[in-house]
């Protein structure tokens, strides 16, 4: 785990933090893979509001998610990227996001990426009931963790990526 901020989460990587709903007295720790970190969102009545919008992949106090759904989930985002720091040193690993992460700001997800990511997912997010949106106002409030232990990624997707490092064809994400 490295604590990083808010303003700093790209998509495609495994995030940890606490956040209270409306409804619960204290926050619980949650593990989700971030999909659009700083969404836009239109109220009915005009205002807007931030919203952070991920897959849901383990909270504390309920079952985590098993490995083949998280598998799932991993080969229809587009699979596993290695993250370099800008001096080119390889820092960690997210998940590659097809259209998303190999953006020139990553960070900004067009409405229309956003909605190309939900439609590869729509599947498994209405069996699985994992999609997110996380109130971005209230996740400031407390830390968040970049995840560098992986043992939600199942082994067949670090063995394939171990593979592609070795072959030459890793996808680098800068940071």
């Amino acid at each position: 785990m490295k604590n990083t901020t808010w303003d700093r989460i790209v998509p495609g990587q495994i995030v940890n933090f606490i956040y209270k709903s409306k409804n619960q007295k204290s926050g619980t720790r949650r593990w989700a893979i971030c999909i659009d970190p700083n969404y836009v969102y239109r109220k009915k009545n005009g205002r807007t509001t931030k919203l952070f919008i991920g897959i849901q992949i383990d909270q504390v106090g309920k079952q985590r998610q098993s490995k083949p759904v998280i598998k799932e989930i991993i080969d229809s985002l587009g699979g596993i990227a290695g993250m370099h720091d800008a001096a080119g040193r390889h820092v960690g690993r997210q998940v590659d996001i097809e259209g998303v992460v190999q953006d020139e700001k990553p960070r900004d997800v067009s409405s229309g990426e956003f909605r190309k990511v939900y439609a590869r997912l729509k599947g498994i997010i209405r069996r699985e009931s994992i999609f997110r949106s996380y109130n971005l106002r209230e996740c400031r409030k407390r830390r968040v963790f970049l995840e560098d232990k992986y043992d939600f990624i199942p082994q067949e997707n670090i063995k394939q990526f171990v593979t592609e490092i070795n072959i030459g064809q890793e996808v680098v994400v800068e940071d």
